[in-house]
């Protein structure tokens, strides 16, 4: 990535052949841009480049939820993973058999495109001289909003895909496994039975992993949250304190589901959001009496070569 030293470099650089172009066509008619004004645009932009990473955004939910992983380049247009299945059991045999039973291993190839997409900012000439007359550095909210920008829609690819590009999102994985409510809304349901549909989420993960793999969150529609408050029979215990305490959950209530429960192990090993290319901004570029930034990143949204380590529990 280019450093900010480099890209006010290279600003410069754009202002000062763009300042002699305008100066050549206009012949008097536009004023070229000063050296003081050439040098303070240079001092706010690098100043500007600074301030975007330390700004403190609010966080959006799927970098909370779900671990983040770059396994691959982001010249890459794909992350392609296998999945291998071994076939074969040893049998009895007698002295000098010679027909013993052939092992076999086979492998199915799983391919997630990997998209780009990119939003931009602009500092009008207007902008720059007003900060300048003003004495007040330029308008940080300009790169906050454009990193803001990229990260929402990484989230969005991240948590419910986008088929138009073949994306994949956690929470409407085709291949996860779903089922409904055994005690259906839990608008109505007891402490008691929503505890006892939540252990029945967890026994379907451990049942589908051959008890290899139990589930480490829970992700739960945010307007159930009430219901988690209410006391267990026979305990001083919420329904949330009770739950968390006896099965380990950690429990993140969302507005990203809708009458749903979300079950999942949260190892890095079993799915992930794949970001080959995190926020990135370009050397601004001169048009129409503007400087233009243009910032890109790279998305593979959800990756999940174990999807029966995760659970969606419907009609909650």
């Amino acid at each position: 990535m280019i450093t900010s030293k480099q890209w006010v470099q290279l600003a410069t650089q754009a202002i000062s052949r763009n300042d002699m172009a305008i100066e050549d066509r206009a012949k008097g008619v536009l004023r070229r841009m000063d050296a003081g004004e050439t040098a303070i645009l240079s001092q706010e932009l690098e100043q500007m480049m600074a301030e975007s990473f330390n700004i403190l955004f609010a966080p959006l939910e799927s970098r909370t939820f779900f671990p983040v992983r770059s396994t691959t380049s982001p010249g890459a247009d794909s992350v392609v993973y296998r999945q291998y299945e071994r076939f074969g059991e040893a049998q009895l045999i007698s002295d000098f058999a010679d027909d013993l039973p052939r092992v076999n291993v086979q492998g199915t190839r799983f391919e997630n495109p990997i998209v780009s997409f990119g939003d931009a900012y602009e500092l009008s000439i207007q902008d720059i001289r007003a900060a300048m007359f003003a004495g007040v550095p330029l308008d940080a909210e300009m790169v906050a909003a454009a990193r803001r920008g990229i990260e929402q829609k990484m989230n969005s690819l991240a948590l419910t895909g986008d088929t138009t590009v073949n994306v994949k999102g956690f929470l409407n994985h085709s291949s996860i496994p779903s089922g409904a409510a055994t005690t259906g809304t839990w608008s109505t349901a007891t402490p008691d039975q929503i505890y006892e549909d939540c252990l029945g989420g967890i026994q379907a993960i451990r049942t589908a992993t051959y008890r290899q793999m139990s589930p480490t969150h829970l992700l739960v529609d945010q307007s159930l949250q009430q219901y988690f408050g209410q006391r267990m029979t026979d305990t001083s215990d919420t329904t949330l304190d009770f739950l968390t305490r006896h099965t380990g959950l950690t429990v993140h209530f969302t507005q990203e589901l809708t009458n749903e429960a979300f079950f999942y192990n949260r190892s890095p090993q079993v799915g992930w959001i794949e970001i080959p290319q995190e926020f990135e901004q370009f050397p601004p570029q001169w048009t129409n009496l503007a400087y233009v930034v243009n910032c890109h990143a790279r998305c593979g949204g959800a990756v999940v070569p174990y999807p029966i380590a995760f659970y969606r529990m419907t009609g909650v």
